[in-house]
């Protein structure tokens, strides 16, 4: 997983650079690995955009032995609570600047 979370973090400084994202929490990235590589990734009981430190992230299977990803800027608005951009804020009339997520830690 750390091998995997270094090639994530590479194609994030990358997207910054190149101003794609501005932070980490902006991007969603669709990640391409092995079978061997998906199976650890989906075991988890972490949730991996959190260990990736994005808003979102679509695994991929490939065929390739080496972890390809694709930094694209993620969908929704900012919470104000966990700063992650999801489209579930403001779905919540109640708590309409955080995300859905936000909205049941808080109750």
């Amino acid at each position: 997983i750390w091998k995997v979370r270094d090639v994530v973090l590479k194609a994030l400084e990358e997207a910054r650079q190149a101003k794609t994202i501005g932070h980490a929490r902006e991007a969603g990235v669709t990640l391409e690995v092995n079978a061997e590589s998906e199976g650890l990734l989906r075991s988890t009981r972490e949730d991996i955009t959190r260990l990736f430190l994005v808003s979102e992230l679509k695994i991929q299977k490939s065929g390739e032995t080496s972890p390809r990803a694709a930094v694209h800027k993620a969908p929704g608005e900012r919470c104000a609570r966990c700063w992650t951009f999801t489209p579930t804020v403001g779905q919540n009339a109640s708590h309409p600047e955080i995300c859905n997520r936000c909205v049941e830690a808080l109750a």
